[in-house]
């Protein structure tokens, strides 16, 4: 008779664990949809419904950002033009801010300062008081949130994209987005076709790096710079470990440049206080 209710007692858990685990899941799913159905009743900056640029059974990649933040500023066209790419044909890429969170001006201020600036390709979806920022877990500008194409979250990585890491996104959420390299060309004024970069790298730290990535990228000769960490401790450390768990990790940025066009001494030293 014990052996029965044992038996009886083990069925009953086993079930009830399974009942719990799936509604778990399907109750994180909902929310995951959620949240991307939350962005499309979003409007844009001039009132226009976020649906019309949020198209169903498509990838969907939102930048936040916001205007303070001179890494994000420094990005929106490109991120404008990936949206007139037939590389990126395959997604939809909005991007949103949320005045009134994370220091962001409060509503009236933002539409009005964001009036005077001219992206009319770019969607800029506002959710004033940052809700879904908040519940996406948002918090540090830029960061992105990849949607796939069932509306579910995918993914949340923090700072910015080159168009190559973007890409490697859409085709794998789970990308290694620190391996993807990006390759430069250039025209030449005797040669037809475009010819390789004469192109080296220098890695920099220095404290705020994603504004100093934004600095670099406006420099002539700089092709690319992307923010990381150096040295440390640990691997493949969050913001928040670096900043909150003493880890021992250097802000950085790679900077890749033309050699034929500016020199490792002028790289390095374009920026008082870099090491």
């Amino acid at each position: 008779m014990k052996i029965k209710n044992l038996f009886i007692y083990t069925l009953f858990a086993a079930v009830l664990i399974v009942a719990t685990t799936l509604w778990i899941s399907q109750r994180n799913t909902a929310q995951a949809q959620g949240m991307l159905r939350q962005i499309r009743a979003l409007s844009d900056t001039v009132g226009k419904p976020a649906a019309q640029y949020i198209q169903p059974k498509k990838p969907t990649l939102v930048k936040f950002w916001a205007s303070w933040c001179p890494l994000c500023l420094a990005g929106l066209e490109e991120t404008q033009s990936w949206r007139q790419s037939p590389d990126f044909k395959q997604a939809n890429i909005v991007s949103v801010a949320s005045p009134g969170y994370l220091s962001e001006m409060k509503p009236a201020a933002f539409l009005k300062w964001y009036s005077g600036l001219n992206y009319p390709e770019l969607p800029v979806l506002v959710n004033n008081d940052g809700q879904i920022a908040r519940e996406i877990g948002i918090s540090v500008y830029p960061s992105w949130a990849l949607f796939d194409e069932k509306g579910e979250l995918a993914r949340v990585t923090k700072g910015d994209l080159s168009r190559a890491q973007a890409l490697a996104l859409l085709s794998d959420a789970n990308a290694d987005l620190s391996a993807v390299k990006t390759k430069f060309y250039k025209k030449t004024d005797t040669q037809k076709d475009a010819t390789h970069m004469n192109s080296k790298t220098i890695y920099l730290a220095g404290g705020c790096f994603w504004g100093v990535e934004a600095y670099f990228q406006r420099i002539p000769g700089v092709m690319d710079a992307v923010s990381g960490y150096a040295n440390g401790r640990t691997e493949n450390p969050s913001y928040e470990d670096v900043v909150q768990r003493d880890t021992g990790h250097a802000e950085a940025v790679r900077i890749t440049y033309d050699a034929d066009q500016i020199n490792l001494t002028d790289t390095a030293s374009i920026t008082p206080g870099m090491r």
